[in-house]
């Protein structure tokens, strides 16, 4: 299965816990929807980054992994990599939540609880 487009979603003040930040995801999901639609029948991932200390210059950062962004039109359009959370939405089975500190994967059961799930084999 292929992943057409995965868009990286910056915030700041991002809740603390596991489940408080897949319930921040869940209740804005429509509205990041709305803003980043996908396409509905495939497989799509969403990588929320943490701002950090703000954006910098890929030019001048000390930082080797950064993300970019060529839609702002500024000498500062980076940030360090640090996703707080990764979403990954499929068509043909509920949403499963990945964080970046975690042992743990999480995902959505039919009854709309989070539950934890073993990660993939081989991951990490």
């Amino acid at each position: 299965m292929t992943c057409l487009f995965a868009p990286s979603l910056v915030v700041t003040h991002m809740p603390w816990t596991d489940m408080e930040k897949i319930s921040w995801f869940i209740l804005n999901r429509e509205d990041i929807r709305a803003k980043y639609p996908l396409f509905p029948d495939v497989w799509h991932r969403y990588y929320i980054t943490d701002i950090g200390d703000g954006f910098t210059n890929n030019k001048i950062s000390p930082h080797e992994d950064l993300r970019c962004f060529s839609e702002i039109q500024n000498d500062k359009n980076c940030i360090v990599k640090n996703y707080l959370l990764v979403v990954d939405e499929y068509p043909d089975r509920y949403p499963r939540f990945s964080l970046s500190e975690g042992n743990f994967e999480y995902q959505l059961t039919p009854e709309s609880k989070i539950e934890a799930v073993p990660p993939p084999e081989g991951w990490r």
